[in-house]
């Protein structure tokens, strides 16, 4: 049996991925996630999808990994820099990394901005679409199968992806290490539902009158690095939002619709099971004060020798310096631990599949008070983080 519960299917991709006769299909369940459905017709019963499984193998691999060694980064080229999530760490490690035709997988946007998927690209002039956080779990397709045939003819392979994604591609390749493939996964909080966003895609169009022709959840232009959000309106000026009043931003991080198996997942902790991870460097102002955080940082955890070695020809691209690992964590719970379920995230997700997805803004989602959010736009974080210890007292 692939799983018995959904919090043990990660939805990877690895069992459909390795089964050589091709009877295993990724179909959609209510929410929209991704599960893998076989077909007895035509099944070995060779036990390959079954040995894949990342989530069943996933203390004992990560077991067997080193400890990382941590790293505040942002990009010396402002302009990449404007245009990545935090402080540009994916396209240095590309740049570092690949030579010319080198494979680069990553995340896309589908052109109506409604779907994501892996993609590959072999030219670092078009890294663009692989930047920026989606929000969205991708769909592999044949990405993994792909990623092992180039390695196998000897070209250079960067992949990144979910820490489960890293993992389903490492059990595709029976755990056989490359010199020309370099991994990289993400800090990940889990992986909204694709029910909820396609709901928030509709809910923006009869909003606002425009149907939507871009999403930007990491947005710099208004009010500087965060979860901010710019939805680009057909016809209309574009939508900014501040991502504690946006309504997609407020379920994902409140954990109303995550993946069920993002609540268990193994690989929220340290060591890592990739080359690098990357993330945004919460906590800048105590960990790095001295650096800008309003322009971006990211967090950078060189996890293998092989990622240690890359960190001089990293360097030639950004600037990166020494960071306590434990000041990390301490910011970011991802890395010690997967984001707690909601309590209301059952009858949340069932009210998204009857109800007006207006309604179910106004009952979960509502954005804060305009005074609140009119501080967060004037205020500087000097400005707020005084006001919160006076609030305090």
């Amino acid at each position: 049996m692939l799983y018995c519960d959904e919090s043990e299917c990660c939805g990877c991709c690895a069992c459909a991925s390795i089964c050589p006769n091709d009877v295993i299909l990724m179909k959609r369940d209510s929410e929209a996630f991704f599960y893998p459905e076989k077909s007895p017709a035509g099944c070995a019963d060779c036990g390959l999808c079954e040995t894949a499984c990342p989530m069943k193998r996933a203390v004992e691999d990560i077991r067997k990994c080193a400890a990382p060694e941590a790293f505040a980064l942002y990009h010396k080229d402002k302009q990449i820099l404007r245009s990545s999530s935090s402080g540009g760490a994916f396209t240095a490690i590309a740049q570092a990394f690949c030579d010319a035709g080198s494979a680069i997988f990553g995340a896309s946007f589908s052109e109506d901005y409604h779907n994501v998927a892996h993609t590959c690209v072999t030219d670092l002039n078009n890294l663009s679409a692989h930047r920026k956080s989606k929000y969205i779990q991708s769909d592999i397709g044949d990405s993994y199968r792909q990623a092992r045939d180039l390695l196998s003819s000897g070209k250079k392979t960067l992949f990144s992806g979910t820490p489960c994604q890293i993992a389903g591609l490492k059990s595709l390749l029976m755990g056989k290490d490359s010199p020309n493939l370099l991994t990289v996964d993400l800090i990940c909080h889990g992986v909204p539902s694709q029910l909820v966003y396609a709901k928030y895609l509709e809910y923006l169009k009869s909003m606002y009158g425009g149907s939507v022709v871009s999403v930007d959840f990491k947005n710099k232009e208004k009010f500087g690095c965060g979860t901010n959000v710019k939805v680009g309106l057909a016809k209309k000026k574009a939508l900014h939002t501040m991502g504690a009043d946006d309504p997609f931003i407020i379920a994902f991080l409140s954990g109303l619709c995550l993946r069920p198996s993002c609540h268990a997942c193994p690989f929220a902790t340290t060591p890592r099971i990739s080359d690098f991870t990357i993330g945004d460097l919460w906590g800048a102002e105590e960990i790095v004060p001295h650096l800008d955080s309003d322009t971006g940082l990211s967090v950078l955890l060189a996890n293998t020798e092989k990622a240690k070695k890359l960190l001089p020809d990293i360097q030639r691209f950004s600037h990166i310096e020494a960071i306590d690992l434990l000041k990390v964590a301490e910011h970011n719970s991802n890395l010690r631990e997967p984001s707690p379920p909601n309590p209301k995230r059952g009858q949340f997700m069932a009210d998204v599949n009857k109800e007006p997805f207006r309604d179910v803004v106004r009952a979960y989602l509502k954005p804060r008070p305009a005074i609140h959010r009119l501080a967060a736009r004037v205020l500087s974080k000097k400005a707020k983080k005084r006001l919160k210890a006076i609030l305090r007292r």
